[in-house]
């Protein structure tokens, strides 16, 4: 998950403080969000509903193929066949 962040204020180590009008974060840097309680019945934040068609379906669906990976059936390995 990224993020782009508006009206920041970044703490260094050393304590230093430093304005942003921007900032973008890339998700592999993101440890934990904490995100505040007005936020909590936010509209963004209400549970999807699974419809009809919806998702990626089901695995074990005839005619479904392996997943994507290395090794095992059906994945990609590194040899030609």
């Amino acid at each position: 998950m990224n993020l782009l962040i508006a009206e920041v204020v970044v703490t260094r180590k050393d304590g230093k403080q430093t304005s942003l009008e921007q900032a973008y974060i890339r998700g592999s840097k993101i440890r934990y969000i904490v995100v505040p309680d007005n936020l909590r019945y936010a509209p963004m934040f209400k549970p999807r509903r699974q419809g009809a068609g919806s998702g990626w379906g089901s695995l074990n669906a005839p005619g479904a193929k392996g997943g994507k990976g290395k090794g095992g059936k059906g994945g990609k390995g590194k040899g030609r066949f």
